[in-house]
C-alpha cells in the first residue's frame, strides 16, 4: 500500500468553538453597557453584537457542507446526499486547532468554507490523522 486511505470526516458543531462566541459577546455586550456613550449607540451596539454573535453561532452549528474527504491528491465535500469534487485551499495547524478552506464550484460561481476544527468536533483517531494529512499538506506545498 502506498498511502493510506482518504479521511472522510462527518461535520459536529463544537462545544469549545459556541463556548468562546458566547464569551465574546458578553464581554462585548458588557463593554458597552460600561461604556459611557448615549444610550442610542449602545443600543445600536449590542443590538448589532446579538445578530452578528447569532450569524456566527449559526453558521457553526450549520456549515454549509454535512462532511468532507481528503486524500492525498483529491478533496470532495458533501452537502446533504451528493459528493462534489473540491479543492483545498489553504490549511493551518495550530497545536490542537485545525484551519482548512476548502473551495468548490456550484454553477457560474465558485463558494468556499473555512472550517476550524477543534478536538471535541471529531473523535481522537481523526483529528489525529487529520492533523498528521494537514501537516504533511502544508510542507509539500
Amino acid at each position: 500500500m502506498t498511502s493510506a486511505p482518504a479521511l472522510r470526516i462527518e461535520l459536529r458543531a463544537s462545544p469549545s468553538l459556541l463556548l468562546a462566541l458566547a464569551l465574546i459577546a458578553s464581554l462585548a455586550v458588557l463593554s458597552l453597557l460600561l461604556a459611557d456613550i448615549p444610550g442610542s449607540l449602545r443600543g445600536t451596539g449590542i443590538g448589532l453584537i446579538v445578530v452578528l454573535a447569532a450569524v456566527a453561532a449559526r453558521r457553526l452549528l450549520r456549515p454549509p457542507i454535512s462532511g468532507f474527504e481528503l486524500g492525498r491528491d483529491a478533496a470532495r465535500i458533501w452537502r446533504g446526499e451528493d459528493a462534489e469534487p473540491a479543492q483545498l485551499r489553504h490549511t493551518r495547524v495550530f497545536g490542537p486547532l485545525l484551519m482548512l478552506r476548502l473551495a468548490w464550484s456550484d454553477g457560474p460561481r465558485p463558494h468556499a468554507v473555512t472550517l476550524w476544527l477543534l478536538p471535541d468536533n471529531l473523535d481522537e483517531v481523526q483529528h489525529r490523522r487529520l492533523r498528521m494529512l494537514l501537516s504533511a499538506h502544508a510542507h509539500t506545498r
